[in-house]
């Protein structure tokens, strides 16, 4: 409920919708692009619990636990296993640190796992800041699941930066990646969050480089034969400009809006002190109203 032209409305939101939750700061790869706010202290286990239940209280249909890198959160399970038992659905969105060693906590309780993953072997997975062991660890993960059958859904997330606009370069991430069961492929056109103008001196493209692309690699792919993802998607600026109600670590609750030369953090409440449904609520009527007008 909130007030506009002196009155009070209640609005009622039909569509669903993914809260995500970066639960930490902390991160084991330093990307050049990286969109996480930078040293949030988290909040505590009675403030974990005061965000959870405001989710409880919402319409959600999942929460994304993301961070930074989340499984470096030491409460992390608690969070997981918390939503777990009122019904949530999780998606865990990682780069692949901690994973193997504590899939017994992880398993049981996500309904999608998705890994960070910008290249098709260690050298070319470093590209975009990576550290140099990271694509080792994620084709640890995606080996274990081409043995061990998920009953989830996996998803790896790709940000195209001027590093790797290579159509080689995407090709050989697709014959390497078809070789596991990857139900979702999402290519990310880069937002310069938090880094701002200073990022796309180096990492950054036109619009009309991406949508080139796009449509250059989606003819290329298109024509392989063994097109397995249910769904190679490129995500856009655009259709992400408001699109997604985030918490940060210290409870703060934002959503990233694209002002061109930067993507901002628009305040919308504290999950800490406000009603997380309510604050949801604003941000639905502002995303229909106003941030994509």
């Amino acid at each position: 409920m909130f007030k506009k032209g002196g009155g009070l409305i209640k609005m009622s939101i039909v569509r669903s919708f993914t809260i995500d939750w970066r639960i930490t700061s902390k991160c084991n790869n330093r990307c050049a692009y990286c969109y996480a706010s930078k040293k949030i202290r988290s909040v505590n286990i009675k403030g974990i619990d005061r965000i959870i239940d405001g989710i409880s209280k919402t319409d959600c249909k999942a929460v994304c636990i993301t961070g930074g890198e989340p499984l470096m959160h030491d409460n992390v399970y608690y969070i997981i296993k918390r939503l777990y038992n009122l019904g949530i659905p999780i998606y865990l969105s990682t780069n692949g640190t901690n994973y193997l060693e504590n899939v017994d906590k992880i398993e049981p309780y996500i309904s999608r796992l998705s890994l960070s993953l910008d290249g098709y072997d260690s050298d070319s997975n470093i590209i975009n800041g990576r550290r140099i062991d990271s694509f080792n660890t994620v084709k640890k993960i995606l080996d274990y699941y081409k043995v061990n059958n998920p009953n989830f859904d996996i998803k790896i997330g790709t940000v195209l930066t001027r590093k790797n606009m290579s159509y080689a370069h995407f090709e050989k991430m697709y014959e390497f990646l078809i070789q596991y069961p990857i139900k979702n492929w999402r290519i990310y056109e880069l937002v310069p969050e938090q880094s701002g103008l200073e990022l796309f001196k180096n990492y950054g493209y036109k619009k009309k480089d991406f949508l080139e692309f796009k449509k250059n690699l989606s003819e290329i792919l298109y024509k392989k034969e063994n097109r397995l993802f249910s769904c190679i998607h490129f995500s856009s600026r655009n259709e992400r400009n408001g699109a997604y109600c985030m918490i940060r670590a210290d409870g703060k609750v934002f959503v990233p809006l694209d002002k061109g030369d930067s993507v901002d953090e628009y305040l919308l409440g504290n999950a800490l002190t406000d009603s997380l449904q309510s604050i949801i609520e604003l941000w639905w009527f502002q995303r229909e109203n106003i941030f994509n007008k």
